[in-house]
């Protein structure tokens, strides 16, 4: 509700053509629909266009990154149809902070504490430098409606621990500026990890079709540790969704490009095959 104001005071002074997009993905009964009525009315008092679309997931395992890719992938369609120059994300520092505690606990590297950027291709994050509690008291004194998912409140999820258990711990005891200091960092990461990007070797023998990738093994081996573990997750990523591969699966395939016995050497994850036969690497999807 913050961004959709602050969008269309902006689209007064800059002549922005605004459409408002909201995913109900009918997980919290009457809560999902008051969430849906809410949208309707504010895009409605606006009088801008509004796309609502409806999931019927059911969640499981990996819930968080299963319901993104669905609210993404509606987004980026929906950008598409519209000829629009920017999907605008309201993201704050608050959901940085709680982004990079927890990247950090599940042991990312310098691409996953990168965290979000306030530009990402298409996508625009203009609030990630602002405090949660400064847009409430935006809300407030502009007098706009807004609804809190109550499941944000549980302890369930590593997420809502974080914002609500470790966060304030850290604050208290350790550093009251924890998260501008955490958005600080996540965004210096990403301009290191942005000129590890410009400086990363072309790999001269990659071969690309629709289902599998080759590479010389002794040219990339060539490479030091750093470049390797960059040029992997750029040829690998899209295989799975545009999710890179986890630290893990990085550090296998590492281990097989420096073996230097002679027999073959094979891995199989997230459905994908890797295998080295000679000097040539071989990744393909499973069957």
């Amino acid at each position: 509700m913050c961004l959709l104001d602050v969008m269309y005071c902006l689209s007064k002074k800059y002549e922005l053509s605004i459409h408002v997009a909201h995913v109900n993905y009918h997980l919290r009964g009457d809560d999902s629909e008051a969430d849906e009525a809410l949208v309707r009315s504010a895009a409605g008092s606006y009088r801008l266009p509004c796309s609502i679309y409806h999931s019927y997931l059911k969640v499981g395992k990996n819930a968080e990154s299963r319901l993104r890719s669905v609210r993404y992938d509606f987004f980026e369609s929906l950008r598409k149809d519209n000829g629009a120059a920017a999907i605008v994300i309201a993201h704050n520092e608050d959901d940085q902070a709680e982004t990079f505690l927890l990247r950090l606990l599940r042991g990312s590297g310098m691409q996953g504490l990168a965290s979000m950027r306030q530009k990402n291709g298409f996508i625009l994050r203009p609030l990630l430098g602002m405090k949660r509690d400064e847009i409430v008291k935006y809300l407030a004194q502009k007098n706009i409606s807004y609804r809190e998912d109550l499941s944000n409140k549980s302890r369930l999820f590593l997420r809502n621990r974080i914002r609500h258990d470790l966060l304030p711990m850290l604050e208290r005891e350790y550093q009251p500026r924890l998260k501008a200091i955490l958005a600080e960092n996540a965004a210096l990461l990403a301009d290191d990890y942005d000129y590890l990007a410009q400086s990363a070797p072309v790999l001269s023998s990659l071969k690309k079709t629709s289902d599998r990738v080759t590479f010389s093994c002794s040219e990339i081996a060539s490479y030091p540790d750093a470049s390797v573990r960059y040029v992997l997750r750029m040829i690998v990523t899209p295989f799975l969704g545009g999710y890179p591969p986890s630290k893990g699966t990085i550090r296998e395939i590492v281990k097989i490009i420096r073996s230097t016995k002679q027999k073959h050497k094979r891995i199989a994850f997230c459905g994908l095959k890797l295998a080295r036969m000679g000097d040539t690497i071989v990744l393909l999807v499973s069957q």
